[in-house]
């Protein structure tokens, strides 16, 4: 069974349905779903907009904030070590995001990011927006929050075939490829098959 891992710092009430329902869908066509998580930080928690995630697919794990909370490190080598596909934000603080990118290029591991591109913020720090500039293209696929972000990673050099843009309200309806269902969830079970093919990455 082919197995996809999204990677996140923390999971928000607003975001349990839609793992739900992709969970779901996924394992109708033979594709276990895992996400990864943190406790949020103290500001996050003050919120009281986080959740936990069913054990059938939630994978907890300690998150440690470095440098000043500018970097997180979530020790999840046998998760990523188990999963085709990894789905994870394309942010600077992700440090696991360097050792993924290095996996994808040795061709040992599919790696997929999903998120804004850049920061959009006037206050974006140069040396952060430079850093993410720099692993826009090499991986193998992006998801992309809205139409704007993905004209911005095409002329940034990702192939358009390899985008998938999304409603950042996370109600898109996409066609999913297999048993032509459409799944009310911003990732598309099409592309995440695609994901988890045996093709080869693109270089």
């Amino acid at each position: 069974m082919k197995r996809v891992l999204i990677i996140q710092p923390q999971v928000k009430q607003y975001r349990v349905p839609l793992f739900d329902k992709l969970h779901a869908a996924l394992a109708e066509d033979g594709v276990d779903l895992r996400v990864a998580y943190s406790d949020p930080r103290a500001h996050e928690a003050a919120k009281n907009d986080n959740a936990e995630l069913p054990a059938e697919y939630g994978v907890k794990v300690p998150g440690y904030w470095l440098f000043g909370h500018r970097i997180l490190y979530q020790p999840l080598a046998r998760e990523i070590a188990r999963a085709d596909l990894v789905i994870v934000e394309q942010a600077a603080r992700n440090v696991m995001n360097i050792p993924l990118l290095l996996l994808r290029q040795l061709r040992l591991k599919k790696v997929a990011f999903w998120g804004h591109g850049k920061n959009w913020r006037a206050n974006a720090r140069r040396i952060t927006e430079w850093i993410k500039e720099l692993t826009l293209a090499p991986v193998d696929w992006w998801f992309a929050f809205t139409p704007k972000v993905t004209e911005y990673l095409t002329i940034h050099g990702v192939p358009v075939n390899r985008v998938t843009s999304l409603n950042s309200s996370l109600k898109l309806r996409i066609e999913s490829g297999w048993g032509g269902r459409i799944s009310n969830c911003c990732y598309s079970a099409e592309d995440l098959r695609r994901g988890c093919s045996n093709r080869q990455p693109h270089p």
